[in-house]
């Protein structure tokens, strides 16, 4: 009887002593995991909307700017950050209003955090319902950060309806008066004014 309670306790002491050196184990690699990586990589993304433009003339040319801006830790080496953009209709028509675009761009160690896409803006040559036309500029496709703000909104001002565009020229001034005698003796007034070229 003594010698199984021996035997009993020995296995217990053996069972706590494997179990305590796999802990001990577990422990030593979580800490050495943790040296490795001492911090998570976190990145974000967003788009800012563009500033309003106003329509331009016949034969101008405007543009609404969007910037996409990269936060948190910086590229290091061969890490990219790399998505794709499109535009869509709100209130404003591509084709009549602006230029459709789409494309892919990225973002790399040692560029810039912030990258612009320009959409050129039309002249419709109508007055519209609105003084303001909408549309958006939609990112997708990300890889290498967390999309916050996908979204980004450009505004058109109406031509016609909002902005009558730049005032006419101002009329030339009143030609001077030049006062001579005339047969009778009486002062006669006429008017001296440039010689106006003629068109041939």
């Amino acid at each position: 009887m003594y010698r199984t309670s021996i035997q009993l306790i020995g296995r217990a002491v053996a069972a706590c002593a494997v179990a305590s050196m796999a802990l001990g184990g577990v422990v030593r690699a979580e800490a050495q995991t943790e040296l490795i990586n001492p911090l998570p990589i976190q990145r974000s993304m967003s788009v800012s909307d563009a500033p309003a433009v106003v329509e331009p003339l016949a034969g101008g040319t405007a543009t609404a700017n969007f910037v996409i801006h990269l936060n948190g830790t910086p590229l290091r080496g061969n890490e990219t950050v790399r998505f794709s953009f499109k535009t869509e209709d709100v209130s404003a028509s591509a084709g009549v209003d602006y230029t459709a675009g789409s494309g892919a761009l990225q973002f790399v160690a040692g560029g810039p955090t912030a990258l612009a896409v320009g959409i050129p803006v039309l002249h419709d040559g109508a007055a519209d319902s609105q003084l303001t036309e909408k549309f958006n500029l939609r990112i997708g496709h990300v890889i290498g950060a967390v999309l916050v703000d996908g979204v980004g909104v450009g505004s058109i001002k109406d031509r016609d309806a909002g902005d009558p565009g730049p005032p006419p020229p101002p009329p030339p001034p009143p030609c001077p008066l030049d006062f001579q005698i005339g047969d009778d003796g009486q002062p006669v007034a006429q008017a001296k004014c440039p010689d106006t070229p003629v068109a041939q």
